[in-house]
């Protein structure tokens, strides 16, 4: 089973934004997200954004990851 996670987009160039993750960040491809920018927040699979989130949304979601974490 995979797990998405949400991940904040800090900058982007063509086809791949640099993206944050708690204090992490890599590179996620953005072709199935194409209308997204800085500032706006993804879930994760695979190294590819699936889909745009909220931040509300985003926050929502890694406070219920982190109570995972804590246990």
């Amino acid at each position: 089973m995979c797990l998405a996670i949400p991940h904040k987009i800090i900058k982007i160039k063509g086809q791949q934004a640099t993206v944050a993750c708690g204090k992490k960040t890599h590179t996620l491809d953005i072709r199935l997200v194409p209308k997204v920018k800085a500032g706006d927040y993804v879930m994760n699979e695979n190294q590819f954004a699936i889909y745009k989130l909220t931040k509300k949304e985003a926050q929502e979601t890694l406070k219920l990851l982190s109570q995972f974490n804590s246990q």
